[in-house]
């Protein structure tokens, strides 16, 4: 009985300590999109995270490092909402007044949620892009046909579609974009908040069995039913309205640029939220966003007078946490 009993709680502490990799990955790589007040995450949710989250892979192609497919619509919403909760973050998706999709909805059995979504536009979970924010990151801040180049077999793995084989592979084998996203066009396609026509809603970023061509350019749209899973479509994650500390006192400046006037030195703790993320630079060896905050209530100076709440201007991000 005691081996019993100290094999299940190593057990227990081993799916502990798989989580916490995870989950730690992934803030890494989540990707701030320069000129928005979003991040997306920089490769598709992958099988390890969806099952770490979730206790379940419901993938065709099972490989933990592969993005997770076969989730519908409806389970992307159940999956931002359950990743949110675990990271300490409000949930953005509201349904019949509950965030706990569980309570409307069984997921992966194809069933539907009947009930209104109603997304908390003030929330700082997780959820899925909408086209326009999808497509505005997948350029990349540069000029190409493809997310990332001229040339797709740069960005993706393209072969003749054959259903009898698999075409999906790793996360960030193949050249990210110039927001150090990976895997925009190939891989899998992603859930897009968007809807198509009753039921169906869009998809961005082409899959493995899209052929070539024009499919894999970054205007190029899918669909597919919100409720029905496809071994071709996944996720990849947002998360706007994000709120960080000063993690040591930090001046707030009228521009992004070290340059800049001085409108206040921020006392370390001091909360923000995030309204712009601005241009990359490395500062004392750490390469972060210049951002565009607002100072939240309770925010002090270095010398503990009260900053005002709403207060607006920028930081260097590298000193947030």
């Amino acid at each position: 009985m005691t081996r019993k009993i100290i094999f299940i709680f190593l057990l227990i502490f081993y799916c502990a300590f798989l989580y916490a990799i995870e989950t730690d990955k992934l803030k890494k790589q989540m990707c701030a999109i320069p000129g928005t007040n979003y991040q997306l995450s920089s490769t598709e949710v992958t099988q390890c995270l969806f099952e770490e989250v979730t206790g379940e892979n419901p993938s065709a192609n099972i490989n933990p490092n592969y993005p997770v497919e076969c989730v519908s619509y409806y389970d992307a919403i159940y999956f931002c909402n359950k990743l949110s909760v675990l990271l300490g973050f409000e949930p953005v998706y509201v349904i019949a007044g509950e965030t706990d999709i569980l309570k409307v909805y069984h997921p992966f059995y194809t069933l539907e949620i009947n009930d209104k979504i109603v997304i908390n536009e003030n929330a700082d979970g997780f959820r899925i892009p909408t086209i326009k924010e999808w497509q505005y990151a997948a350029k990349g801040g540069e000029n190409y046909k493809y997310p990332g180049s001229d040339n797709i077999d740069d960005i993706a793995i393209v072969k003749p579609y054959d259903p009898e084989e698999s075409h999906e592979y790793e996360a960030a084998q193949k050249k990210p974009n110039g927001y150090g996203l990976y895997d925009m066009s190939g891989n899998v396609s992603e859930w897009v908040m968007d809807l198509y026509e009753e039921e169906l809603n869009y998809t961005c970023g082409a899959c493995f069995a899209s052929g070539y061509g024009e499919d894999f350019e970054i205007p190029s749209l899918g669909y597919g039913s919100r409720k029905f899973s496809r071994g071709d479509i996944g996720i990849r994650l947002l998360r706007a309205n994000i709120k960080k500390v000063a993690s040591s006192n930090l001046r707030l400046r009228t521009n992004e640029a070290k340059d800049n006037e001085t409108i206040c030195i921020m006392s370390k703790g001091s909360q923000i939220k995030i309204l712009e993320f601005g241009s990359p630079e490395t500062i004392d060896g750490i390469s972060s966003n210049w951002v565009k905050v607002e100072v939240q209530k309770g925010a002090k100076d270095r010398d503990g007078n009260p900053i005002k709440a709403g207060t607006v201007g920028w930081c260097y991000g590298g000193y947030l946490k």
